[in-house]
């Protein structure tokens, strides 16, 4: 998901040719699993029989570190690092054969929800730092950003008692309860004139339907 967005944010083709519909989302999650995947290198595979692999002479019960990141890279098999797959999905980012990932589908409907909600909430999102400032850290099995700072205009909730005044700020419960007070009043008065200022009446036909109903009831077909 991360790789997906800072590639979304740092490469103006990228985000060009995504929002302009000739790629769609689900592609674009698959060309970070080829550039980048989740586990750049996986551990943990043991031969069941000795082999040759590459020239190599290979024995049974030996510990193997499969390359990925290398593998969808390999020039034996005509690609190079950073080719438009469009989609293609043979990468190896979730391994093959009897041990591939299980849960490789539930991970790109995760991530492709999520970076489509993201840029769909928050259109003008950007890099807050240079792309030449993000910093990485690397393991025997894997690379990730530190971080990835971003900015974009926030989206302030309205409310429909009492609105932010011009300079943003947000009523307080205590400023908003008054005014909540006072809409309510003035229901009261339109309902019944002879009610004092602020008095809510209640009881039967006293609340807000019954007010409506009163209202339309006075209204007639012209």
């Amino acid at each position: 998901m991360v790789g997906t967005l800072r590639m979304v944010l740092t490469d103006p083709r990228f985000r060009g040719t995504l929002n302009g519909g000739q790629m769609t989302l689900p592609a674009a999650v698959e060309q970070i699993l080829w550039d980048e995947p989740p586990l750049t290198v996986l551990p943990g595979r043991f031969p069941r029989y000795d082999m040759e692999i590459a020239g190599r002479e290979v024995r049974e019960g030996d510990l193997l570190l499969l390359g990925l990141a290398a593998g969808n890279a390999d020039p034996a098999t005509g690609r190079t690092a950073g080719q438009e797959m469009h989609g293609n999905r043979s990468h190896l980012s979730f391994n093959s054969g009897p041990h591939e990932c299980s849960g490789q589908d539930i991970g790109r409907a995760v991530t492709g929800s999520g970076i489509d909600t993201l840029i769909a909430r928050l259109p003008d999102l950007r890099l807050a730092v240079p792309e030449e400032e993000l910093t990485w850290t690397s393991s025997s099995w894997s690379r990730r950003l530190d971080a990835l700072p971003v900015r974009f205009t926030p989206r302030h909730d309205r409310n429909p008692v009492a609105r932010p005044p011009a300079g943003g700020r947000r009523p307080r419960p205590s400023e908003a309860a008054p005014a909540a007070a006072a809409l309510a009043g003035s229901a009261a008065r339109a309902a019944d004139p002879a009610a004092p200022a602020g008095a809510v009446r209640t009881g039967p036909g006293r609340g807000p339907a019954g007010l409506w109903r009163r209202l339309r009831g006075r209204v007639q077909p012209g």
